[in-house]
């Protein structure tokens, strides 16, 4: 009886507890880090459209299309280059040729910038895409060649999640614009306010005044990576 009472015993109950939960730990573990990087974006920009997408299910965003989003002469063209180049970035196995066509897409975003009267973002655009490529030149003339083991059974897996993530950013973006969503949006009351704070152009108002601080941080990044680039090239240069 003794001996039954033992081999019952709360002490072997906490350690099979225990066992139990390391095994259980030890799958979770292989099956979740399981050192495939673009599975690990994929459940990364997954759960974002879960976590944002699910509780616009119960709430209605409002979303319509403007009047005024029509497309001109010169920005057809150019949305058709951005679409192209994003389609040949997805199709491409060499990372070099994903890259370049990356950088198309950007150049492409940064001629809009600059027909839609906002040669401050074409500015910033421009010199993140320099930057953006010459950094992951940098970085992958580094890593070891890409394995396209696997590859085409995960094509499916991430072309949904590409596409639900831009369906779901491109509805939110026509929510926020929506004429019926507010009755005054804030580009009309930063357009207000530009005179009474002693401006006359409210791209300069907006970047020195009402988002000042966000102006400050986007230079401070933009100074990082110029640094981290100087760096990175020198090294090559050592090399």
């Amino acid at each position: 009886m003794r001996e039954r009472r033992s081999a019952v015993s709360g002490a072997h109950a906490h350690e099979a507890m225990l066992a139990g939960m390391m095994a259980a730990a030890t799958r979770l573990s292989r099956a979740v880090q399981h050192g495939h990087l673009p599975m690990y974006v994929a459940t990364v920009v997954a759960t974002f459209v879960c976590v944002v997408a699910l509780p616009l299910l119960w709430d209605d965003i409002g979303v319509s299309w403007s009047t005024d989003l029509r497309a001109g002469t010169y920005e057809i063209p150019l949305l058709a280059l951005a679409a192209l180049s994003v389609i040949a970035a997805a199709a491409f196995r060499d990372r070099l040729n994903s890259v370049a066509a990356l950088a198309v897409t950007g150049l492409a975003v940064t001629f809009l910038f600059a027909l839609f009267s906002g040669p401050d973002l074409a500015i910033t655009q421009l010199t993140v895409e320099t930057m953006m490529v010459i950094l992951l030149v940098l970085v992958f003339r580094k890593l070891p060649p890409s394995s396209t083991r696997g590859h085409e059974s995960n094509r499916v897996l991430r072309l949904a999640v590409a596409g639900a993530s831009g369906t779901l950013v491109t509805l939110l973006l026509l929510a926020a614009t929506s004429p019926s969503k507010f009755e005054r949006t804030a580009s009309i009351e930063q357009i207000d306010a530009s005179p009474g704070e002693g401006f006359s152009n409210v791209v300069n108002a907006i970047l020195v005044d009402f988002r000042a601080l966000d102006t400050l941080g986007e230079i401070t990044v933009l100074a990082i990576a110029g640094i981290g680039v100087v760096a990175l090239a020198g090294k090559r240069r050592r090399m």
